[in-house]
């Protein structure tokens, strides 16, 4: 797939991304707090909010190591809700075994997000999605070094409310 861009709205993103960027560097810097963000390619709908609200509560989960809150994202009534919670719980696991071994902390995660297709389906949506994932850390003995690396995913989930609130049904 080619997109074509127009100098003009080349120009309008690539500032929208650097005013964007230059805002989480001074948050953080003035917070000292981790800054959570995920960056949108896709107007703001409902299930456009939804991936975004999920990869914000996520992306913190993943810094805090909290696997009930990534645990409250599923429905895990369901065969593949479960599977679902499992994959995201193992690759959480996985991510801090590593960082435990390598002698790094995560202190920033930050998504980009491209919605390909959306469907309402039901009570729900599927919801086809790219995400960029850039996980930032530093060594535990030269926290003045920054350092990041960026994990690609390419997704499809079925989301659907369970007692009022959104979650995962399948992915």
């Amino acid at each position: 797939m080619i997109i074509v861009l127009t100098k003009k709205k080349f120009l309008l993103f690539l500032i929208a991304f650097i005013i964007l960027m230059i805002a989480l560097i001074l948050s953080y810097m003035l917070l000292g707090e981790p800054v959570v963000s995920t960056f949108f390619m896709e107007e703001n709908d409902e299930a456009s909010l939804i991936v975004k609200d999920y990869y914000n509560i996520r992306n913190k989960a993943i810094i805090e190591g909290d696997i009930d809150t990534i645990a409250s994202l599923y429905d895990r009534s369901t065969k593949y809700g479960v599977w679902a919670y499992e994959h995201e719980k193992k690759k959480l696991n996985y991510l801090h075994n590593w960082s435990d071994k390598q002698g790094i902390n995560f202190y920033d995660v930050k998504s980009l997000i491209k919605i390909t297709n959306k469907k309402e389906r039901g009570s729900g949506y599927r919801i086809n999605y790219t995400a960029s994932t850039e996980y930032w850390y530093h060594y535990l003995n030269q926290k003045d070094q920054k350092n990041m690396f960026r994990i690609g995913t390419y997704h499809s989930v079925d989301i659907k409310k369970v007692d009022g609130i959104w979650k995962i049904t399948r992915e």
